[in-house]
């Protein structure tokens, strides 16, 4: 299944593709077959994010057809079952803490407050060394794009793709194993039936975030609590700071060890001042 997101995270498809291996070979052919139809009726394909598991063929092939340097995003879901799988490594009393740091890992807003946290994480768990040694070589180097702000308005999943996927199963196949030239016309038949929804509007795709009724009054509540904003400034860069208690203000020592601070504060930093920066 083959497919784009829109500014909700939500997954449109436009292809599915039969092969009988998973093989780089394969995923060329996908790939290239993409960007020539595309040619074809006149389109140009822009392409600088990619969702996927940890296939390397898939990887190798990414980056063979749209160039070096862009950005493939591991599903959080597939990296997280994964590192449950190895935490026989750890102490059993430690299993609980670390999946709670890797989740809070996961939510790092950038590359740079991953970096820092990352740093922190390996210090914190260095006596596990086996463990340890898995997340780097795994997780922490050429997989590690698993964080929320390593591609903003991404998804960390293929979530979207899988639940597409389920519901031509159930929907359109019925779940049931049919012959290859059958199946093939049951495909053509599925997504001849795609656009249809666009032009009934069933189906939009999203341009800009929606922001539902949720997010409004959260941020009513956020603008009558009072709270106050520290701001420091950053090179080109101003960053705001706030309390992640009830604390409406900033203590007077707060505010000197954050301007003292050279650069983005650190991970335990923020911790050791209950802050949240933006």
């Amino acid at each position: 299944m083959n497919g784009t997101t829109d500014l909700d995270r939500r997954f449109h498809s436009f292809g599915i593709s039969v092969c009988s291996n998973e093989k780089t070979a394969d995923f060329i052919f996908i790939f290239k077959t993409l960007v020539e139809t595309l040619e074809k009726i006149g389109e140009k394909i822009s392409i600088d994010t990619l969702i996927a598991d940890a296939s390397l063929a898939i990887r190798n092939t990414f980056n063979a057809v749209f160039g070096e340097g862009l950005i493939i995003i591991m599903c959080w879901a597939h990296v997280r079952r994964n590192i449950v799988k190895h935490l026989y490594l750890v102490n059993e009393t430690l299993k609980e803490e670390i999946m709670e740091d890797i989740d809070t890992l996961q939510l790092s807003s950038s590359e740079e407050v991953f970096e820092k946290a990352k740093d922190l994480f390996i210090k914190k768990y260095k006596k596990q060394t086996e463990f340890i040694s898995y997340m780097k070589d795994m997780w922490f180097s050429s997989h590690r794009h698993w964080y929320e702000g390593a591609a903003l308005s991404t998804p960390s999943h293929n979530n979207g793709l899988e639940s597409h996927n389920l519901v031509v199963k159930k929907e359109e196949t019925f779940r049931e194993r049919m012959p290859l030239s059958r199946f093939f016309h049951q495909c053509i038949s599925s997504v001849e039936k795609w656009p249809q929804q666009y032009a009934k509007n069933d189906r939009k795709f999203i341009e800009s975030p929606t922001i539902n009724l949720e997010h409004w009054v959260n941020g009513y509540h956020w603008a009558k609590s009072n709270k106050e904003v520290f701001t420091k400034s950053n090179g080109d860069l101003v960053e705001y700071y706030c309390t992640v208690t009830e604390t409406l203000k900033l203590l007077k020592t707060k505010k000197r060890m954050l301007k003292k601070c050279d650069g983005t504060p650190s991970i335990s930093l923020k911790e050791e001042l209950h802050l949240y920066g933006l």
